[in-house]
């Protein structure tokens, strides 16, 4: 798989996930960040703070 078909994959990944996060935002507006990261707890083994710093410090070369 070449380079960039890699990075627009993350990309799109990325977009899903922003807008997943999105939708749960606004079917449970009162969710608590310790919610939230229980729900993102089970969904990875990853410590969901790390998770978050990578999405928010990646960038991507298009």
């Amino acid at each position: 798989m070449n380079e960039s078909l890699i990075v627009k994959r993350l990309v799109t990944v990325d977009r899903e996930l922003h807008n997943l996060l999105d939708e749960l935002r606004m079917k449970h507006p009162k969710m608590s960040l310790s919610q939230i990261r229980r729900l993102m707890k089970s969904a990875s083994d990853e410590d969901p703070t790390v998770i978050v710093r990578k999405m928010r410090n990646k960038e991507y070369d298009l």
